[in-house]
């Protein structure tokens, strides 16, 4: 797989992880509201690039995802990953891990289906305390977070 496979579209927006510890979350510790909040912005994103369009943000996420994830930033990233991976097909939520130093931000794993691979991508939605899309990546899946 080419660079361009092992790191996706990648957008650490509102902290940094690197040399973080993280705790994952109990199925019956994660709020429904939060896996509908992740889910239904990935498949809304994605489903209007796949159509030809931008996702056009509103208040569900931070000025800074809004800014980082302009038109042109939203085209070039699902070029990269139709051109390696195909047209997005689905998304499920996976699990939920919180960062120990500042647990008030959810990162929600969801394995996402492209429909020219068999490899299963993992579409990370980091939420801040006010249910705000803080963060947000594709990667290939992974079972260990990292």
């Amino acid at each position: 797989m080419n660079t361009i496979g092992l790191v996706l579209f990648s957008f650490f927006l509102s902290f940094n992880s690197f040399g973080q510890a993280y705790e994952k979350l109990k199925e019956t510790e994660v709020p429904s509201e939060k896996k509908e909040i992740a889910k239904k912005f990935v498949i809304d994103y994605f489903t209007a690039q796949k159509n030809g369009a931008s996702y056009q943000f509103k208040d569900e996420a931070t000025e800074a995802v809004k800014k980082q994830l302009t038109e042109s930033n939203q085209e070039a990233g699902y070029k990269a990953l139709k051109d390696n991976f195909g047209d997005f097909s689905s998304a499920d939520y996976a699990e939920t891990w919180i960062p120990k130093s500042n647990p008030s931000f959810k990162i929600l794993r969801l394995k996402a289906d492209f429909d020219k691979s068999s490899q299963k991508l993992e579409i990370r939605v980091i939420l801040n305390d006010s249910n705000q899309i803080a963060g947000f990546w594709v990667k290939p899946w992974s079972d260990a977070l990292n």
